[in-house]
């Protein structure tokens, strides 16, 4: 991950003149680790608000493609002087929304209470913050045309040349026909699981080892098939955990782009009636996710890794190996990827399966 986030960041600080911001862009106030945390959602499409968030007087802005979107954070004070400054400098038809994460949301309201410059969310509870890896220091987000973000960490004066890139359209080639074509299965590359290394937080190393059998109690969505040739992911969560709803927009993205090779399931050990209230506490429905959703009281999954904390993230490949450990935001597309092209591999390496016999046994899980 640390090698994507540096490439990325690389990228964004080379020079104008081919299409990417200069390094005098960057708001250097913001910590590196911040600004390196941030620049991972360079191209992802930007996380929707939560349902339910407070709107200063007025309803919830569309964030959608088409248009070009700045999101802002302010800090409890000074935020109404500089969201004034910011949009004097942008043109009209850009959105620019800012939003509000801290507990001290009073002085906030009181600021704005009569005029706002733009429409402005506040988020007590910080789940959209955290799905955009906002601080509380004010910082920005600028989002595309096509709905993805684009910059991130900019000075206050560097947002309308972003914001003029961000307009920008790619060019279709002239012979462009209108014909869609059949999409092409990825190429299978002679790729082996990544070596485990470095530490495993908050639960027991188990890479390298069989996994038992998948034993959840309830499925809160429709139970899948049997992952036979695909990954299992599981994402140890639960709805009362702040970082682990945050991760939601993040694991629903591998979930649609890896669909083909990997089958995701949040796994949480609440109990059923528990469960639904915390779903209606964060604003959600199971619709929201993209991924099985299953119920564990028992904690049988989470005691075979000892998981002190969460949201902890397990990759399994066909062969029941535990291929990787960790934190769903330390699990970037690129690093998924590689996994998804090992089973891959691990999947054309098999010799072809015998016919089943009539009154075999399915594969558990």
């Amino acid at each position: 991950m640390l090698r994507a986030t540096i490439v990325v960041l690389v990228a964004c600080l080379l020079g104008a003149g081919d299409g990417k911001p200069e390094s005098k862009w960057l708001d250097t106030r913001i910590p590196a680790k911040v600004r390196e945390r941030m620049t991972t959602l360079i191209g992802q499409t930007v996380p929707q608000p939560p349902a339910g968030l407070k709107w200063l007087g007025e309803e919830q802005p569309a964030l959608g493609p088409g248009k070009v979107v700045v999101i802002q954070s302010i800090g409890a004070t000074g935020g109404k002087a500089l969201l004034e400054k910011i949009r004097k400098s942008l043109p009209e038809n850009v959105l620019l929304v800012a939003v509000h994460s801290s507990k001290k949301a009073d002085r906030v309201e009181k600021d704005f209470a009569q005029k706002r410059p733009c429409p402005v969310a506040i988020d007590s509870d910080g789940l959209w913050a955290a799905a955009l890896d906002l601080p509380e220091a004010p910082t920005n987000v600028v989002v595309d045309t096509a709905g993805k973000i684009r910059f991130v960490c900019l000075r206050t004066e560097s947002l309308k040349q972003a914001v003029a890139m961000a307009t920008e359209q790619p060019e279709l080639p002239s012979d462009a026909g209108t014909a869609v074509p059949s999409p092409v299965p990825p190429p299978v590359v002679n790729t082996p699981f990544p070596v485990p290394s470095g530490p495993v937080q908050y639960a027991m190393d188990r890479r390298g080892q069989k996994m038992p059998e998948l034993t959840v109690e309830e499925w809160i969505t429709k139970r899948p098939e049997a992952p036979k040739d695909k990954l299992l992911v599981l994402d140890f969560w639960a709805t009362w955990c702040g970082p682990c709803v945050a991760s939601i927009p993040h694991m629903n993205q591998l979930a649609t782009k890896f669909d083909d090779i990997a089958l995701f399931v949040g796994v949480s050990d609440e109990p059923s009636d528990a469960f639904a209230k915390g779903l209606t506490k964060i604003k959600k429905t199971s619709k929201d996710f993209r991924y099985s959703l299953a119920l564990a009281p028992s904690r049988a999954m989470s005691n075979y890794f000892a998981i002190q904390g969460i949201p902890h993230c397990v990759i399994i490949s066909s062969d029941g190996i535990v291929r990787w450990q960790g934190m769903p935001s330390q699990l970037d597309e690129s690093t998924f990827r590689q996994y998804a092209d090992a089973q891959r591999t691990l999947n054309a390496s098999k010799p072809t399966a015998p016919e089943a016999k009539p009154g075999g046994t399915p594969r558990k899980y």
